[in-house]
């Protein structure tokens, strides 16, 4: 999964990079997502998908009624002035 690398900080001689070996792992961001899809079933996996789609949407909506009603509570001229 990864490995030791043998430079550490700077250090070349051989009690220091025994000391602080340095792990190098690769960048694996993406498989990261697919742990979390893989450790749910497929019912618990389109539940969290659903309730978040959901949510989302509450957002959203919330955001225009807001919008909404601020633009209705603004006085409006009626021409210029």
């Amino acid at each position: 999964m990864f490995r030791v690398s043998t430079y550490a900080y700077g250090a070349s001689n051989k009690a220091s990079i025994e000391k602080f070996p340095v792990a190098i792992m690769p960048s694996n961001l993406p498989n990261l997502r697919r742990l979390f899809v893989e450790a749910r079933t497929e019912a618990e996996e389109s539940a969290y998908s659903r309730n978040a789609f959901y949510n989302l949407g509450i957002f959203l909506s919330s955001i225009a009624i807001f919008s909404l009603v601020a633009q209705r509570m603004t006085p409006t001229s009626s021409g210029p002035a």
